[in-house]
């Protein structure tokens, strides 16, 4: 069914994009093959800006009075959508995917002795080390 999102533009207050109730693993496929094709057709060299909007528009689940979107795929160029629009789409649909791949810092995982691990203790980050020196490891 989607979450429906109107524009916060009132020059385009018929402007919509569905948003999924949930995110799945079929929308990872459609922005991976939609990066694929992006990069295939020099889009991702082109313009990093309009690549990221080609990804939100593949990870949403409909949308309407998008100006330059009109007819069939073959006929949009994206270089005609409003740069507030643009702008717009790809902070709400690409945060709210990336959303998907936080974990929370009070995640508690089972060590192998079996007793409750904080893993916010050993890592912070992807690539951090935590608070390990190089001597220590």
């Amino acid at each position: 069914m989607g979450r429906a999102v109107g524009c916060p533009f009132p020059k385009w207050a018929k402007t919509e994009i569905t948003l999924p109730d949930e995110w799945l693993g079929i929308h990872a496929q459609r922005r991976d093959e939609a990066a694929q094709a992006g990069i295939k057709s020099g889009l991702s060299e082109k313009s990093a800006t309009l690549f990221q909007f080609a990804l939100s528009l593949a990870l949403l689940d409909d949308w309407k009075g998008i100006p330059g979107l009109d007819g069939p795929p073959e006929n949009w160029t994206f270089v005609d959508v409003p740069l507030e629009i643009i702008g717009w789409i790809n902070v709400v649909c690409l945060g709210e995917f990336a959303a998907c791949f936080e974990v929370p810092k009070k995640a508690l995982s089972p060590s192998v002795s079996g007793k409750k691990v904080d893993q916010t203790a050993m890592i912070d980050q992807p690539g951090d080390l935590g608070n390990q020196t190089p001597d220590s490891r």
